[in-house]
């Protein structure tokens, strides 16, 4: 069992062209990049029988997203931090030094939920959901916006 004590680490530097949406002179960061699969799990409203879990697990996203010059932050966004103790959920962004620092974590220690309970596991994940549906506004500076 020691081989999964290590966390996985991947560090990329990437362009993504198209990732932001424009909106007026303003533009749209989503702040879930690596959301996968948590975006559509228990979508259905009713369980016969209960969910199983392969194994406990956590998630930790953390994306530094460099603007371009004289951009900034327009309506930063409240830190999000839901414990409901079987699972938790957490995310956060920042602006400095012309970056977007997006934080985010979810963690699962769960192995089985009965029929019962899936509206409590169905709720916390639609409200995952909703989190990671989050966009950052941003502003071009003035010398941006007059070209």
């Amino acid at each position: 069992m020691e081989r999964f004590k290590t966390p996985l680490v991947v560090e990329y530097n990437v362009k993504i062209p198209g990732w932001l949406s424009g909106a007026g002179k303003h533009a749209l960061l989503p702040t879930g990049l690596f959301i996968g699969a948590e975006q559509h799990l228990f979508e259905h409203s009713a369980r016969t029988y209960p969910v199983y879990f392969h194994f406990p697990y956590t998630k930790k996203d953390d994306v530094t997203v460099t603007l371009p010059a004289g951009w900034k932050v327009d309506s930063p966004l409240q830190p999000i931090d839901r414990d409901a103790k079987a699972v938790a959920y957490a995310s956060s962004v920042d602006f400095k030094d012309g970056a977007v620092h997006l934080q985010r974590s979810i963690r699962s220690d769960v192995y089985m939920v009965g029929a019962p309970q899936y509206p409590i596991l169905r709720a916390f994940y639609q409200f995952v959901r909703t989190s990671d549906d989050q966009h950052v506004v941003l502003t071009p500076g003035a010398t941006v916006a007059g070209n």
